[in-house]
């Protein structure tokens, strides 16, 4: 019967000392998988920020090349036909894509003219390209003034005639732009 006992503590200590190292075991992996699954996290928000850090800038170009930042009204309504468009299904999802899109090599019928007009892309006045900024950071980070156009995916200076015009809706004429939506 001593037999018969000692062997039952002995299992019984055994299957203690298993199920400790099995759960020492998944403690460990589970504090390695939680380590793997922070550096995931930490890549994908890295990548994000990226992501973010060159839509401001797209964003930030935009409104120096179309308005010199010239006023908030003037920065703000054409930052919001670029958000607009970003949320139709009708144009690229990101800034950039909207911002660029249509332009090829040697073309000159980009959607913001700045873009392919054969000049450099570099702003020159840094006072205009700090507001520029500035303007882009709020809009696009704190959604500031985001709608004052209406929905309006297109606009122009108030002084051109786009040929355009006539086949879309327009919305008004805010600051230096008129704006449109389409029909």
């Amino acid at each position: 019967m001593k037999t018969i006992y000692k062997n039952t503590i002995a299992v019984a200590i055994n299957t203690v000392v298993f199920a400790a190292m099995i759960y020492a075991g998944t403690v460990a992996q589970a504090h390695e998988n939680d380590k793997i699954t922070q550096a995931i996290i930490e890549s994908y928000q890295a990548k994000e920020a990226e992501q973010q850090e060159s839509e401001l800038e797209c964003l930030a170009l935009n409104i120096y090349f179309e308005t010199h930042a010239s006023s908030l009204v003037d920065a703000m309504s054409v930052s919001d036909v670029v958000l607009n468009r970003v949320v139709s299904t009708r144009y690229p999802n990101t800034v950039c894509e909207v911002v660029h899109q249509g332009y090829r090599v040697g073309s000159k019928s980009c959607q913001f003219s700045w873009y392919c007009d054969g000049k450099h892309d570099e702003p020159y006045d840094e006072d205009s390209w700090e507001k520029s900024r500035k303007y882009a950071h709020d809009i696009y980070m704190n959604a500031n003034f985001r709608g004052m156009t209406e929905g309006a995916t297109h606009y122009h200076a108030h002084w051109m005639t786009a040929y355009w015009a006539s086949s879309l809706n327009r919305i008004a004429r805010i600051g230096s732009h008129v704006f449109y939506i389409e029909k």
